[in-house]
Formats: structure tokens, sequence, C-alpha cells
């Protein structure tokens, strides 16, 4: 049923049983239950844009072998991040564009294997950053504030050919 809605499940690599699910055709919404009978077999589950809120977040909360897990840009929030404590196994978690704040996101401190944490455009507060990454030390927290430095090779100035006399 999964297939026929539009979602793309596969292998997450050549001869194995375990699967990934994309949702980017399909309206996730009312297909989320669907993956219960995979959640032994599910490790990477893509929802970036899904029109899905924390009304989902139970059902996500009981695929426990999810390594993977792609909420950017959906209605999640604080509330329904609690529902992922039980994913000990999630090593990375995209929040991106969602209104999770640094409190909801404290609420994962129990996942010991998350190692990627993105947070962009999320209402993580500048200020709390530093109290983030103490209480996730083995995970990388991306930002997305990347600043790339300026090198000596690099053109500054724009200029126009010099006029042919």
């Amino acid at each position: 049923r999964l297939k026929k809605a539009g979602v793309i499940v596969g292998p997450v690599a050549q001869n194995s049983n375990y699967l990934s699910a994309n949702f980017v055709n399909a309206n996730a919404d009312s297909l989320i239950t669907l993956l219960e009978p995979l959640k032994e077999q599910l490790l990477w589950l893509k929802l970036d844009h899904a029109a899905i809120n924390d009304a989902a977040m139970p059902v996500i909360g009981k695929l426990t072998t999810l390594t993977k897990l792609q909420l950017s840009n959906t209605l999640v929030t604080d509330q329904g991040i609690a529902a992922l404590q039980s994913l000990h196994h999630l090593a990375s978690l995209n929040l991106t564009g969602t209104k999770v704040t640094a409190k909801g996101i404290e609420r994962l401190k129990p996942l010991k294997a998350l190692r990627y944490l993105y947070l962009y455009q999320t209402d993580v507060k500048n200020q709390e950053w530093t109290s983030l990454q103490k209480a996730f030390p083995a995970t990388r927290l991306d930002s997305g504030k990347y600043i790339v430095a300026s090198l000596p090779t690099d053109t500054m100035i724009v200029k126009p050919p010099p006029k042919k006399m």
C-alpha cells in the first residue's frame, strides 16, 4: 500500500533486508501508520516537507530500528520530539525548519547513538547553543550558520576590463 500511495520504499543497500522509506511524493499524514509493520526493518525515514505534525510522532517513536530520521520543514514541535526518546539507535536527526526549541531538544539526551543533529531555522536561540553542545558532547549540532573564510586568492573587487584605445 505504501508504494501504491507514492512512498518510495527500498533496501538501504544491495542484498539487505533493511529498508528506507521516502515520503517525497506521498501524503505522509494519512499513511504514517502503515510503517508500523516495517518497524523491525526500517532504518531510514525521510519525511522532509511532509504534512505531518506532533500527532504522527508516537507512530514514529515505535520505529525503534531507525538510525536516520529526516523531519525538516514539518510541523513537529517540542511536544512531538518527546516521542522520539525510544529511538535508541538514531544516529542522525534533521529538524531543520521546525518549531523545536532547545528545551525540546534536551529531551533527546538519552539517545546515546545520536551523532548528527540538524537544527537550522529552528526556534533554538543563539545563547542556547553552548548549553546544547554540553548536553550533547558526542553529537555534531549543525546550526546552518556557516562562515566561509576569505582566501588571499579570492576576487574581492570586480573591475571591468580596460578599454581599448
